[in-house]
């Protein structure tokens, strides 16, 4: 993990890291329930990761749903991965992007919300 990366359990929530995944600088990873990254995942700088479904205000009442990034996923820099992601093996996610739902291995995402372009 490079410098500046921070990483937020509330409650029960747990993070897994595992072999040859790396954080890069600035990135935030929060978790009320499960985040987890698989081997050998990139996550560039400033990313967010997030188990919360949508935005917590009020007497509002968290959801929390678990995000997993297979293997070999890379996530670019200042995107955005929500709560209830699941994003399969090798996938690439374009930096900026706003992430939530169930993406293929292989599948290259972008935009706000995210979506396969390829």
């Amino acid at each position: 993990m490079y410098p500046g990366v921070r990483l937020h359990c509330r409650g029960k929530g747990r993070i897994v890291v595992k072999d040859g995944s790396y954080l890069n600088r600035d990135t935030r990873v929060f978790s009320g329930k499960e985040v987890v990254l698989e081997k050998g995942c990139m996550i560039a700088w400033q990313v967010i990761i997030t188990d919360l479904k949508g935005l917590s205000t009020g007497d509002y009442t968290p959801d929390f749903a678990p995000v997993v990034l297979m293997d070999r996923v890379w996530v670019g820099s200042r995107a955005v991965i929500l709560g209830g992601t699941y994003l399969g093996p090798g996938c690439v996610v374009a930096a900026g992007s706003i992430v939530q739902g169930r993406f293929p291995g292989g599948a290259v995402i972008a935009g706000r919300p995210a979506e396969v372009i390829l």
